[in-house]
Parts: C-alpha cells; structure tokens; sequence
C-alpha cells in the first residue's frame, strides 16, 4: 500500500468495489482452491491447514466444506483429484 501511495483501508476498498468481493474472501478462494490440488496427495491434512494458513484443522475443514460442500476427508474418499 504504501509503495504506491495508498492505505490500506483504501486499497481494501477499491479491491472490493472491483472484484465484487472483499479481499479476505478472495484469499480465502485461493488458499481453498489451492487445498483441492494438494488434498490428494498430503496425508496429514492438519499439516496442509497450517501451510494453507488457517488456524487450525477444525477452521479448515468447516471452511472446505462451506466452500464444496464436503470435508477434505471426505473429498479424498471420493477419489475426485484435479487434472495435472
């Protein structure tokens, strides 16, 4: 923010009015998206929580399944794993 002259505050604003969303959600989006890639192949999910940057396995997992509607173990169970 500073590097180009503008608050923070200010710049949370006009991501918001741009993208339509607040930037907390849009980072959100991205650590989830970025947790279907990686579910398949980490075996300890409270592990990939703490890489992905959520607090806890419990915070992960309710927000995965908000998003997707299934728990990441669940996800696993069900062999679905993204294109490479």
């Amino acid at each position: 923010a500073h590097e180009i002259g503008g608050s923070p505050v200010y710049l949370t604003q006009v991501f918001q009015q741009v993208e339509g969303m607040p930037l907390y959600r849009y980072h959100l989006r991205l650590r989830l998206a970025r947790a279907l890639d990686l579910v398949p192949e980490r075996a300890d999910l409270s592990g990939l929580a703490q890489d992905l940057g959520f607090s806890s396995h419990s915070h992960f997992s309710a927000a995965f399944r908000q998003a997707y509607g299934m728990t990441p173990a669940e996800f696993r169970k069900l062999g679905i794993f993204p294109i490479s």
